[in-house]
């Protein structure tokens, strides 16, 4: 009897000292947003669309791939170059939200921004250059052809920042969110702007970009404990 009372007590203890959460093992965002273009030239605002499809280790850590079409705009340099870019890039990720480190029940604080999460993967980019300048006339009257791949890929590095608003269902269970994420992305290969021209025509900088989305997600399939 004695025996029975203390694994009750302790099961108590235990219960009360470590709170449970139950959670779907997956989720689905979809998002609409910009991307800036960080390279040689100078380029203006344009769109991107993403899916995400993502597995729930734990509430919050992920394993996930994401499917991103955008554009990237330029405007004309001082050597009359200019390129928009229609691409298409997917990529595997990982996220890590900080309610995975922190004890968020021991401060209001800490419990506000639980679900600010940081995250990187690997993915590949394809480029297609649906408008692009290739040559122009030299002062001395000769043309010139900038060179570079008009429709070519990389391999790139997103990073991940953001945090996710999320919405319970009847059951007490995150079932709905909306997310905000910006990802910044390192291309491998110089060739997002379609050029590679040589020093003089300042070709200085490998290509950067960054996408900002705002996204809606659902959460789905299996239940885990945490």
């Amino acid at each position: 009897m004695k025996k029975t009372l203390l694994l009750v007590l302790l099961s108590i203890t235990s219960t009360l000292g470590f709170a449970q959460y139950n959670f779907y093992k997956f989720s689905a965002t979809a998002g609409v947003g910009g991307t800036s273009f960080y390279g040689d030239m100078a380029t203006k605002p344009s769109y991107a669309g993403n899916v995400n499809l993502d597995f729930n280790i734990t509430p919050f850590s992920t394993l996930g791939v994401e499917v991103v079409k955008g554009q990237f705009d330029s405007n004309p340099d001082v050597h009359l170059r200019q390129f928009t870019n229609s691409f298409l890039a997917y990529n595997i990720n990982g996220k890590l939200t900080l309610g995975q480190v922190v004890d968020f029940e021991s401060s209001n604080f800490l419990y506000a921004i639980r679900n600010l999460y940081l995250g990187v993967g690997v993915g590949m980019i394809k480029n297609k250059h649906t408008s692009i300048v290739r040559t122009k006339t030299n002062p001395d009257g000769n043309p010139y052809t900038f060179p570079g791949e008009s429709d070519g890929s990389s391999m790139y590095v997103p990073v991940n920042l953001g945090y996710k608003f999320m919405i319970q269902d009847r059951f007490g269970f995150n079932r709905y969110q909306v997310q905000l994420n910006y990802q910044f992305n390192t291309a491998m290969k110089d060739n997002l702007d379609g050029y590679q021209d040589p020093l003089y025509l300042g070709n200085k900088f490998k290509d950067f970009y960054s996408v900002f989305t705002l996204g809606l997600g659902i959460s789905f399939g299996p239940e885990g404990l945490y």
